[in-house]
């Protein structure tokens, strides 16, 4: 098998694309793997809806990540910072302390 991610690496799941685009998770490789095999065995594993749609979402995908111990789900803290609004956004962070 070929390797597409080597253990340690961190991956970041996302989906959709322009207004639709969202981050779905980031997490840790637990073992060599061939991330394309892997996507393409989660969407055989899943069963069709009513209208034949299978739900091939990220977070979905993820989750089965996890439970095969292919990876491990990374805490993070999304900082969206806008365009316009650049140093306005950043100085919304809260301290820890």
């Amino acid at each position: 098998m070929s390797i597409t991610h080597r253990f340690g690496v961190l991956i970041g799941l996302s989906s959709g694309e322009y207004s639709d685009y969202s981050f779905n998770g980031l997490y840790r490789v637990l073992k060599d793997l061939h991330l394309p095999t892997l996507a393409q065995d989660y969407h055989d594993s899943l069963k069709p809806n009513k209208w034949g749609q299978k739900d091939v979402s990220a977070t979905g995908f993820g989750s089965w990540l996890i439970r095969g111990g292919y990876v491990e789900e990374v805490a993070y803290d999304e900082v969206h910072l806008d365009y316009f609004t650049f140093s306005e956004t950043a100085s919304e962070c809260k301290d820890l302390e």
